[in-house]
């Protein structure tokens, strides 16, 4: 702590986990990476957040192309993808509103909707996977 007031020091720092979702109090030291208590990396908040929020955009410009794809083949491909489409767009929408869930939360609500996020990531991950393998 700062002075004995309360107030954090200025260069304080919050933190996450980015396997567990604990938050930090830390002093941020330009260029050290800082460990959480299950020896992951650990993040700014806010850096989390933007991580997340441009790997969904990302997966949204996936999903984007499998449609593409879909108008160039068959009729039976195209059934296919589109499936694929639809519960690929269900999971992304589930993802974006656990990060907007998770953006005004701390302690323990952000410890569990964290987790939530990074687990709607790995499935929609996997999801994205099998799909692109689908229809190669």
């Amino acid at each position: 702590m700062g002075c004995g007031c309360g107030e954090p020091k200025s260069n304080m720092t919050k933190y996450v986990c980015v396997k567990c979702g604990k938050e930090e109090m830390r002093e941020a030291r330009p260029g050290e990476e800082v460990k959480s208590c299950c020896g992951e990396k650990m993040v700014k908040k806010e850096e989390f957040i933007e991580k997340m929020d441009k790997q969904l955009k990302e997966w949204g410009a996936q999903i984007d192309l499998l449609k593409v794809k879909a108008g160039k083949g068959s009729a039976e491909i195209k059934i296919a993808i589109d499936k694929e489409v639809v519960a690929l767009n269900k999971m992304m929408k589930e993802a974006q509103k656990k990060l907007q869930e998770i953006s005004g939360k701390s302690g323990e609500a952000w410890k569990s909707l964290s987790q939530g996020i990074n687990k709607a990531g790995a499935d929609l991950k996997e999801a994205m996977r099998q799909a692109a393998e689908k229809f190669k």
